[in-house]
This record gives C-alpha cells, structure tokens and sequence, in this order.
C-alpha cells in the first residue's frame, strides 16, 4: 500500500473513531429514538446503551476493515502465476511405408526377346556367367553353331545397357579348336576381364581389355592339363580360380596352380569347386563331393 492510502484511511478511522467518542452518553440516554412513524421510547438501561456503543464500534470496525482491504484489493497487484511450460504434443513415428519395388527390382522380372541371330544356332548356345565391365556387361558361355554337338566353342556376348546385346564375332584360333571349348565364369580382372574355363580336357584362360577383342592365355600341362577351371574371382595375390583344382595368378596372364592335397581336394568319383568368391575367413568356394554338396574356405594368404 503507498503512503498516501496509508495517510487516508488513517485519518478515516480517526473521523470514524473520533465521532463515536464524542457522543455524550447522558444526551444518548435522554434522547429519544424513533422506531416507526410516530413511536418515541427512551433508551431504558445502562446494559442496552453498552450494546447500542458496541454495536456502533463494531459497525465502525466492519467499515474501516473493509476499505483497508477494498484498498489494498485495488493497490497491491497480485503476484503474477508463474506460467506452466505448455506440454510437449506427442509426436507419434509414423509406421515405415513399404518401398515400392524399382524397376528391375527382383520382384519385376522380364525376358528379353529372342534374337536367332544373336542367341541362337543351329546346336545349343549356353551363357554360364555375367559381370560388369566391357562396355557394360560381359558374358560368356559356349556355341554349337553347326549343331553338331561334338565341336562346342567358346563364345562371348556383350551389352552396353543388358537390353540390347550382341555376340562377339566367333574366331577359332581364340574360341575354337579341336574338341570342346567353353568359358564358364568371368570377372573383372587382369588386363580388364578374365574367363576361365575348358579347352578339350584341360582348364584355359582368356583375357581381354575391353570384352570385345580376347586373346587365350597359352597352354601349360603342368599349370593347365587334366583338370577344368569352373569359377574365378578377384582376390588373394590377384586372381584366383577353382576347378578340378585351385590356380592363383598376379595379373590373369601367368598362373600358377596350387599343391594337391588329397585330404582336401581327394575323393572317390565326382568332386570339384564349382564357384569361388570373396567371404568368410577369406575365400569360400562350392562345388560337389561325391554326389553331395561341399564348401571350401580358405584365407586370402594361402
């Protein structure tokens, strides 16, 4: 309350209390009161004058406790409600939106139509592997292209987009010969591209920069002979092929073929690592052992 309210409702209660003081009590009791028209009757005792005197100091108590707190209601602001941090909105994590499938997607799957001329023969044509390299894509198999089924040749298709593909122009000094001929894997690596595969009975490499123009690494016995090469990948020293045996080479071009263990790579009838990729402790390879199913693994070192 400021000083002035202070100084005004002293003195109103000094006015009030100052008048209640100042009343005679011998005049209050010969004076009459009125109660209705024309009734007079005097204060009849001392104990009802005590109550009247109460009843206004009372009465002038009430009046001066009330503007104290009308006053002080209209002064003092009340203090400000300190304001409540408004609740954070749940935000809900909308439930994942399953992708649509792009195209090419696994789940959009489509044959690209037949071209004779660049899939067909008068014997079976067989593509066995795919990479990326070339042009765009590479891929190798064999050809029987006078149906005859007894002189199968290496053959080689590429495609700039995988839509449109086209087979390298056949050369036997390359792809042919005597008896079967047949690129069963393909990878990036060497010159630019490795096959691997069989020449009659033995395992044989080709390389080329660019997938179109190949040349085949020349025949070793020691290295090459008695055996087929069915899988390549790029890894250990360079590259690394898989068979009837294992070879590793540098640089596709010079090869090397790794010992014989019969405890590993021995066994009665139908046995070899049929494909080989980077995985594992280093390498894994797949194939068949005796008419079941068999994994090789080994580190990159070996």
């Amino acid at each position: 309350m400021s000083v002035d309210l202070k100084t005004q409702v002293r003195d109103y209660t000094k006015f009030f209390m100052g008048t209640v003081e100042s009343i005679d009590l011998e005049e209050i009791k010969e004076r009459p009161l009125r109660f209705g028209e024309g009734s007079v009757q005097p204060l009849a005792s001392p104990s009802r004058r005590r109550g009247w005197l109460v009843a206004v100091a009372g009465a002038v108590t009430v009046l001066v406790v009330g503007l104290l707190t009308l006053l002080t209601r209209q002064t003092v602001p009340e203090a400000p409600i300190a304001s409540q941090p408004s609740p954070s909105p749940t935000v809900s994590t909308p439930a994942p939106v399953p992708s649509t499938p792009i195209e090419g997607s696994a789940s959009g799957w489509s044959r690209i139509p037949h071209d004779e001329a660049v899939f067909g023969g008068a014997g079976p044509q067989r593509m066995f592997s795919v990479t990326v390299g070339g042009p765009g894509l590479v891929a190798v198999g064999e050809s029987d292209p006078d149906g005859s089924r007894n002189d199968l040749d290496a053959a080689v298709w590429t495609s700039v987009d995988g839509i449109t593909w086209s087979l390298v122009p056949h050369d036997a000094a390359v792809f042919g010969g005597a008896g079967l001929q047949g690129m069963f894997d393909v990878t990036v690596g060497g010159p630019g591209l490795v096959a691997v595969g069989l020449d009659a009975s033995d395992a044989a490499v080709w390389t080329s920069a660019d997938g179109l123009t190949w040349s085949q690494v020349p025949h070793d016995e020691a290295i090459f002979g008695g055996a087929v090469m069915s899988g390549v990948t790029a890894a250990g020293p360079g590259l690394v092929a898989v068979g009837g045996a294992v070879w590793t080479s540098v640089d596709g071009l010079i090869w090397s073929r790794v010992p014989h263990d019969e405890a590993i790579f021995g066994g009665a009838n139908e046995l070899g690592m049929l494909d080989v990729t980077v995985g594992g402790p280093g390498l894994v390879s797949v194939g068949v052992a005796d008419r079941d199913a068999a994994v090789w693994v080994a580190t990159t070192d070996d």
